[in-house]
């Protein structure tokens, strides 16, 4: 009826007392997993969502739906350094080669689009390369930066091992222009 009638705040407050008064951790966990989604998604509250999503790693501990959960809603909320380091949290749990990288990928592009930190995004974009070496995002996230004064010499670097380490010579010598022009010497060249 409370959903029916659109009476979010009322349903967020009969969803929480039926998850205090229940003893079945399936029926809490969900209660407050649907908090969560009317928080964010109806009442536009992602401070609350993000505070009940917290609540459920803490009854429940944290899963790779947690950790998820509250990185999207971090990013949402343009909470940036709390995006990082929840997703470094979520690589180091993760058992998935392609699961860790892609952790470590989106942490690279937050590094490089949202934190203006190439030189951190392409260390990212490395260990992911490092976990997969034929990660897609993580390659694509170092071609993004390979023209940064900064971080372009570490990225191309980091991008022909990849190729390197996942045999692909096709990749390796179509980085060579760029590896002359970023050599720090002529010994180097």
């Amino acid at each position: 009826i409370l959903e029916a009638n659109a009476r979010w705040q009322a349903l967020v407050v009969a969803l929480g007392r039926r998850h205090d008064a229940s003893d079945a951790p399936e029926l809490r966990r969900r209660d407050l997993v649907r908090i969560a989604a009317v928080e964010r998604t109806e009442l536009s509250d992602l401070p609350a969502a993000i505070d009940t999503w917290h609540r459920i790693e803490a009854e429940f501990g944290a899963t790779a739906e947690t950790m998820n959960a509250l990185a999207d809603l971090s990013a949402a909320a343009k909470r940036w350094s709390d995006v990082t380091a929840l997703l470094r949290h979520a690589s180091t749990q993760a058992d998935d080669p392609a699961t860790r990288a892609d952790h470590l990928a989106r942490m690279g592009d937050v590094y490089r689009m949202e934190r203006e930190a190439p030189l951190r995004a392409v260390e990212a974009y490395r260990e992911a390369l490092e976990t997969l070496p034929v990660h897609r995002a993580s390659r694509e996230g170092l071609r993004a930066v390979l023209d940064d004064r900064d971080a372009g010499a570490l990225a191309v670097e980091t991008l022909a091992r990849s190729y390197a380490d996942a045999g692909e010579w096709q990749g390796t010598l179509g980085l060579v222009e760029r590896r002359v022009e970023r050599a720090e010497n002529d010994a180097f060249r």
